[in-house]
């Protein structure tokens, strides 16, 4: 098979199996409804995560994902960071020792490259697709985990952190949150059940795709043989 027909196949899977994936997306949990004017921080050296549940169903590959967080200086959220924040974000197995009987974030399911935040925002949404993921759709074997985010790089004055809301309304999560400091990861709780801002979407790999892609690629094998042939 030349270059060019390998090439060919590729793409032909590639393409049929994005297009199946992106038209079955669904949200399997929805926590970006209801603002209830609440924020964490997240200084340097921590990490700052949520343990949530997805909906129930079949939909486990993650395809889109988003999330709110402030980034101030002196209360204000006009103008430039006084530092180089870099954001990076992190998907966690719950199968970490255990604190006061709970299972710690533990295996990475996903880590984003640290990326900049270059403004200063009141309120922003950061969104995540395929192509954060390594291209494709990022499978979640689990029905619950952690997601959580670090920052580094902020300057004099500088505060960024992440928006509470509630009820859940697709999926659920519990009340408190996680905070890993030096390391060691702790439960804690307020008044006010703190569940972060996000969304995620997710599809189940249509079997069809699959044989489209195969059929599609065998095709073109075909046309390779005959070229080599002629």
């Amino acid at each position: 098979m030349t270059n060019k027909i390998r090439k060919k196949l590729q793409i032909v899977a590639t393409l049929t199996l994005a297009l199946a994936l992106n038209a079955s997306a669904v949200v399997v949990y929805d926590n970006s409804i209801t603002d209830l004017e609440t924020r964490v921080a997240v200084g340097l050296g921590t990490e700052v995560g949520d343990e949530i549940t997805l909906t129930a169903g079949p939909e486990r590959y993650l395809t889109d994902f988003s999330f709110e967080y402030y980034l101030l200086n002196g209360g204000s959220g006009i103008g430039t960071p006084v530092g180089t924040p870099l954001v990076t974000v992190s998907f966690y197995l719950n199968d970490g020792p255990l604190f006061n009987g709970y299972e710690t974030p533990g295996t990475a399911l996903w880590t984003s490259t640290p990326f900049a935040l270059t403004t200063l925002t009141e309120r922003q949404t950061l969104n995540f697709d395929a192509s954060d993921f390594g291209g494709e759709p990022l499978f979640i074997p689990v029905d619950t985990f952690t997601w959580a985010v670090s920052i580094s790089g902020l300057g004099a004055g500088d505060d960024f952190g992440l928006d509470v809301y509630g009820p859940v309304a697709v999926g659920s999560s519990f009340p408190d949150y996680w905070l890993n400091s030096g390391g060691s990861w702790s439960l804690l709780a307020t008044d006010v059940p703190i569940n972060f801002a996000a969304k995620f979407e997710a599809v189940v790999p249509e079997p069809s795709t699959a044989v489209i892609a195969i059929l599609g690629g065998l095709g073109l094998f075909a046309v390779g043989r005959r070229m080599r042939k002629s």
